[in-house]
């Protein structure tokens, strides 16, 4: 969890803002606040499977390049 703790203070002072703002209304707050959550959800797990996959490869190899690039 250590290095999503920027992405954690990024998600807050958005929500801060938004949840704070007195002439959003409601409904408008609370789709915002599950679009960011939704989409830092399927960055994290994304990143994570991509970090199982290729772990202890350095420097990633060419076949993987061009399989990840096509």
């Amino acid at each position: 969890m250590e290095l999503y703790i920027e992405l954690f203070v990024f998600l807050a002072i958005i929500f801060l803002i938004v949840l704070s703002n007195r002439f959003i209304p409601w409904l408008v707050k609370a789709a915002i606040v599950v679009y960011y959550s939704v989409i830092s959800y399927i960055f994290i797990t994304t990143k994570n499977k991509i970090d199982e996959r290729y772990e202890n490869i350095t420097p990633v190899p060419d076949a993987y390049w061009d399989k990840n690039s096509a």
